[in-house]
């Protein structure tokens, strides 16, 4: 799936026209998102057409070819698309935010999302004059999450009080962060297969010299016991003579 930039916020997809990839054909708007609040991923996306959008089709995140700043491109046919969201998803937008020490924080508004993986890199919420905190939009990383249901989720209490005032400047920082440790991984993850297909090869090399050697040393075992067996006798023939004498 081509996609630029690589971050963008779930209410810039919202009312996005949607295409079909293989006839051109539109499909609809976006009208929400369905999330996996445990994985923190986007599963699928609902989308309306018709009169008043009462026609509503479900495509799952697999099915996006593209998402363009003007539109997405699916490539699925209405016929092969879903009727219903999938299980244990939720759109949870709106849902309170309470911390672990019982104190309500605000709700969530949106959250940022890596578009070629659906992952959600921050959620944001609004705080609500809470406890000193000033009124504002501010960024949760996923692992701030503590538990999530229909209507609320529990949020560590120190992670939300240390939460970072969100602002487009701020979701650069972080897209370029993404980029950063992306690349960073896939050079880490090259060194260190290169690194192990090195020590195995070192490995096999080492393997074939002893096997090498042990043939070496067998071959000369059995050398050394042909050149026993075909010596001749040195001894005078007199003595060979009393020998069978003495064995008769």
């Amino acid at each position: 799936m081509t996609t630029q930039p690589e971050l963008m916020r779930r209410s810039q997809l919202i009312n996005k026209l949607v295409l079909e990839r293989r006839t051109t054909d539109k499909v609809g708007n976006v009208e929400q998102l369905w999330l996996d609040p445990h994985a923190h991923e986007i599963q699928s996306f609902s989308c309306k057409s018709g009169l008043f959008g009462h026609n509503k089709l479900i495509f799952t995140w697999e099915q996006i070819e593209t998402i363009g700043h003007d539109c997405i491109l699916v490539n699925c046919s209405p016929t092969e698309a879903m009727k219903e969201k999938p299980d244990r998803s939720e759109l949870i937008i709106n849902h309170e935010v309470w911390t672990d020490a019982g104190v309500r924080a605000g709700k969530i508004v949106d959250y940022l999302f890596n578009l070629q993986t659906g992952k959600v890199v921050g959620y944001l919420f609004v705080a609500d004059g809470w406890e000193g905190v000033t009124d504002g939009t501010y960024i949760l990383e996923p692992v701030a999450i503590s538990s999530v249901g229909n209507k609320r989720a529990i949020v560590f209490d120190r992670a939300a009080r240390n939460a970072a005032k969100f602002s487009e400047g701020l979701k650069n920082k972080i897209e370029q962060a993404t980029s950063f440790f992306s690349a960073d991984y896939a050079q880490t993850r090259k060194e260190v297969e290169t690194a192990l297909s090195k020590a195995k090869e070192a490995a096999e090399s080492v393997a074939f010299q002893a096997k090498d050697k042990l043939n070496e040393a067998k071959n000369k075992l059995q050398k050394s016991a042909n050149s026993e067996e075909t010596q001749p006798d040195d001894r005078p023939s007199s003595e060979l003579e009393n020998q069978e004498n003495v064995d008769f």
